[in-house]
């Protein structure tokens, strides 16, 4: 028979008590084989850059001459890599990524039929482990599997790829205690302090704000000794806001940012905090000088105090002193001394 012509066959037949054969019809079309055809693959967004963790939209159109029904699995393949892709069952409607450089919780694919044409949409996210290197950048293959065997078509140039940033860092600022600020060269922070890092990280080619996570990485010496630490952040609407605790143990201390991808094999920016101070210990009062007095000349109680501070005053000093005896009670009195480097008229 010619192509999608009907075959009809009655089997004839009886028992030995002459029983006919009954349901004894069968009937088929007979058709040539034919796999899907892709009539159109379109780019739905307005560029081919596919920026690291961000979508890119795609829309295949596809018929089948013998019926839409045959089509069974879509296969889309990037970069002339078999393993990087995603695998789309028909009857089923699921979506799966073929490896982990497509971000498989955010990405999706649906289908519906349109006048006898199989619409297939998809949206897939890149993950940060894409390496051009070992791709060809740009390559995409179809591969439309239905009843009658697998169809494959390439397209050149329809994607390239870009982990490019723009990213400045706003302020670094001590936020702890009751002394805070930018960090600059004459800061001096206690042990244990937290400063906090704020920036801003926009995609370079589209400039959309980026979203997701990123690696911190600190390193530096403290007195001569090597101090680093890392963490992770995850970074909303292009805003980097993050904190660092400072070391247990005090010195000057020389330290260097870097921010890098999630996996941190890539830094996408480095920032030198420089040196500061971090204080160990507190001030301490040292014994305290006082005069021999007679009970018969108390017009005048001078009392030196001594008070020990590794690093620098930063704010006004209060001291209260009160003398009692055993029948009178003076009045407290209390000073402020504003910091300085001369004593007794020596400068120290």
């Amino acid at each position: 028979n010619t192509d999608q012509e009907e075959v009809h066959v009655r089997i004839i037949g009886k028992d030995k008590v002459d029983s006919l054969l009954e349901n004894n019809t069968i009937w088929w079309i007979t058709r040539d084989a034919r796999n899907g055809v892709i009539e159109s693959f379109e780019n739905l967004d307005d560029s081919i850059v596919w920026e690291v963790s961000r979508s890119k939209k795609w829309q295949l159109n596809i018929s089948d001459a013998n019926s839409i029904s045959d089509i069974q699995e879509i296969w889309v393949e990037f970069g002339y890599d078999s393993d990087f892709g995603i695998k789309y069952d028909v009857a089923t409607q699921i979506c799966s990524v073929l490896d982990s450089r497509i971000d498989s919780d955010r990405s999706q694919c649906s289908h519906s039929i349109e006048s006898n044409i199989l619409v297939f949409e998809f949206e897939l996210y890149a993950n940060w482990d894409i390496d051009l290197s070992v791709l060809n950048e740009g390559e995409i293959k179809v591969r439309i599997k239905d009843i009658d065997g697998v169809a494959l078509t390439t397209y050149q140039n329809m994607w390239t790829f870009s982990d490019e940033f723009d990213f400045q860092i706003l302020t670094i600022q001590d936020i702890t205690g009751n002394t805070t600020g930018d960090i600059t060269s004459s800061s001096i922070l206690a042990t244990n302090d937290k400063i906090r890092i704020t920036g801003t990280i926009h995609h370079k080619f589209s400039g959309e704000d980026y979203n997701g996570d990123m690696a911190i990485n600190w390193w530096g010496t403290l007195q001569g000794q090597s101090w680093l630490g890392g963490n992770s952040i995850q970074v909303i609407d292009g805003l980097v806001n993050t904190t660092i605790t400072m070391p247990i143990s005090g010195g000057n201390l020389d330290m260097s940012l870097a921010f890098l991808d999630p996996w941190s094999t890539r830094t996408i920016a480095n920032a030198n905090v420089g040196e500061f101070f971090i204080d160990d210990s507190p001030p301490v009062i040292l014994q305290s000088s006082i005069e021999t007095f007679s009970r018969y000349d108390l017009e005048s109680v001078t009392i030196g105090v001594n008070i020990e501070e590794n690093y620098a005053w930063t704010d006004n000093l209060t001291l209260r002193c009160k003398v009692v005896s055993t029948e009178l009670e003076w009045p407290e009195v209390q000073i402020k001394q504003t910091p300085s480097s001369v004593f007794q008229g020596k400068t120290l």
